[in-house]
C-alpha cells in the first residue's frame, strides 16, 4: 500500500548501494559525506547519509553502481539535484540531472563465460 505523504510518483527500487556526496557551490564549508541508498527511482533518490544534510541544499551523489558495463568495467551514477526532506536517518534527493560515468582505477570482474558458468 502506499503511504499517503510520499509525493513521490516515479517507481521505486529498493536497493542499498554505497553513495558519497558533495555539497555543489562556493561556501566556506562545503557539506560533504557518504552513506546508503534506500531507494532509487527515477526522480529522487532516497538515503542515510553519515552526517545532517540541509533542506535546499544542492548536492552531487555518486552511487557505485551494482552492474558494470561489458561485464567487466565498474560504473558510478552520479546525479545532481537538491535535498527535498531530511528527517532523521534519512534524506531525500530530487534529481535534477544525472549520468553513469566508468570509474578509474577500479577492478576489473572476470568476464563470464557465454555457457554462463565459471570453472
Amino acid at each position: 500500500m502506499e503511504n499517503a505523504e510520499d509525493r513521490r510518483g516515479a517507481l521505486r527500487f529498493a536497493i542499498g548501494l554505497d553513495l558519497q556526496f558533495r555539497e555543489i557551490g562556493d561556501g566556506p564549508n562545503p557539506v560533504q559525506g557518504g552513506g546508503k541508498t534506500v531507494d532509487i527511482s527515477s526522480d529522487a533518490i532516497l538515503f542515510t547519509p553519515d552526517c545532517d544534510v540541509n533542506p535546499g541544499t544542492r548536492l552531487e551523489v555518486s552511487v557505485a553502481w551494482p552492474v558494470r558495463l561489458d561485464g567487466r568495467i565498474a560504473l558510478k551514477f552520479v546525479a545532481r539535484g537538491v535535498v527535498m526532506g531530511y528527517r532523521k536517518p534519512n534524506a531525500v534527493v530530487a534529481i535534477q540531472y544525472y549520468e553513469f560515468r566508468t570509474q578509474r582505477g577500479g577492478p576489473e570482474a572476470a568476464p563470464v563465460p557465454a555457457n554462463g558458468t565459471l570453472s
